[in-house]
């Protein structure tokens, strides 16, 4: 699922918190559907990084899955410093 498209820096810092009770994974990505490695963030946990740690910034789409049946939900915010 696409949850954000823009154009990321090696400078992007991201917020992510996983609201939800199942792990999700977020990356960015090529596209608006794909799913490849970036970063996992376990169950009401909350993680800030670069855009680096979730994959090519050269990519526009941040997106987020999970393995699981369960819906999960998430806040994403932009952290300006």
């Amino acid at each position: 699922m696409n949850v954000l498209e823009m154009d990321f820096t090696s400078a992007t810092k991201l917020k992510i918190k996983n609201t939800g009770s199942v792990i999700l994974g977020f990356c960015l990505a090529p596209d608006a559907t794909t799913q490849i490695a970036g970063l996992k963030v376990g169950a009401g946990m909350e993680s800030t990084m670069l855009a680096s740690a979730l994959g090519d910034v050269a990519n526009k789409f941040l997106n987020a899955y999970n393995s699981n049946i369960e819906n999960g939900s998430y806040e994403v915010s932009l952290v300006l410093e």
